[in-house]
């Protein structure tokens, strides 16, 4: 993906939220598209782990897959286009989707504590 910053805009319908994060990166895989996003203060840092200002690695980093608007956990926007996301995945989705951006760019992704 190119420098430019994407911001998107998330809603979830279910709590009437509406929140901002940056769309890091995005992939295709078994024709699915699956998208990475950041905290907008964050995303620049998502593949440097070894950022010295931060004595922790703490980076939040999100995979979510564009869905059908049943599946919708959110309805994200970005500059008037508009998908429905889930973060819900297998464990052996969720692996595969998270290997696959490991092999675009150098992120360290990791899974309620351990590393993918």
């Amino acid at each position: 993906m190119d420098d430019e910053i994407r911001l998107v805009k998330l809603y979830d319908a279910e709590s009437d939220t509406e929140g901002e994060l940056e769309l890091v990166d995005e992939a295709r895989l078994d024709g699915r598209v699956y998208l990475l996003l950041a905290e907008p203060e964050q995303a620049e840092d998502v593949d440097d782990p070894d950022d010295e200002d931060d004595e922790e690695y703490d980076d939040a980093a999100y995979l979510f897959r564009v869905c059908t608007e049943k599946e919708a956990e959110f309805e994200m926007t970005e500059k008037g286009r508009m998908l429905f996301i889930t973060s819900k995945m297998s464990d052996d989705e969720y692996q595969k989707a998270s290997e696959l951006f490991m092999g675009l760019d150098d992120y360290e992704l990791e899974v309620e504590g351990e590393e993918v």
